[in-house]
């Protein structure tokens, strides 16, 4: 069914989380957009929100650059918790059962030290750190059943880890470069990074 979305939302990019109990959280041109079913805009919050986010009935979920951090804020806009890691950044939360939220981190200038962490969803302590030496140029994530699925771009293939961190297996195919990943109805679709984009950053740096 398509999304009559408001007024000012058509021209933005938009990043979308849905909340257990049937609201609509959407990342619009900087701002956070909460929505009823029917897409009428309940509340609009500003700050600093960017990339992906997660969201619950109570709380949004997101990545904050100044300082670099997982955050986690009420549906009014007051960060509740954060958890900071010295030299790293953080990217595409994900919430799973049981109370756990994963996230990508990664140092600016090293691909090669991307990890997945898992935070206590509420507290934002530190539960798991895995994954290092595995991805490279990590992206988006899903949990399907007691898995997580990890889009390793720069290794043109999927990681798969159960949720304490164990590595499971690698999955490639008659793709590459998964940047994108969802999990519905049984199914896990990906969406390739875009290849000419690739092209013209490689041509660029020469």
């Amino acid at each position: 069914v398509p999304l009559d979305f408001p007024e000012g939302f058509d021209s933005a990019g938009k990043l979308m989380a849905g909340t257990p109990d049937g609201r609509l959280v959407v990342l619009a041109r900087g701002e956070v957009h909460i929505l009823d079913r029917s897409v009428g805009v309940l509340q609009t919050l500003a700050g600093e929100y960017y990339g992906v986010i997660a969201a619950s009935d109570g709380s949004i979920f997101h990545a904050s650059s100044f300082p670099p951090a997982a955050r986690r804020s009420s549906h009014y806009g007051t960060v509740d918790a954060e958890y900071q890691l010295e030299s790293y950044r953080f990217h595409c939360p994900v919430l799973a059962p049981g109370g756990l939220l994963f996230c990508v981190i990664y140092m600016a200038d090293d691909d090669d030290r991307d990890e997945i962490i898992a935070l206590d969803a509420q507290t934002l302590q530190l539960r798991h750190r895995f994954g290092r030496g595995l991805l490279n140029g990590a992206e988006r994530l899903a949990v399907v059943g007691d898995e997580l699925y990890v889009c390793d771009t720069g290794n043109d293939r999927l990681q798969v880890f159960s949720l304490t961190g164990e590595h499971r297996r690698s999955i490639t195919g008659e793709w590459r470069s998964p940047e994108s990943i969802c999990f519905a109805k049984d199914r896990i679709d990906l969406v390739e990074r875009d290849a000419a984009m690739e092209d013209g950053e490689e041509d660029e740096d020469g």
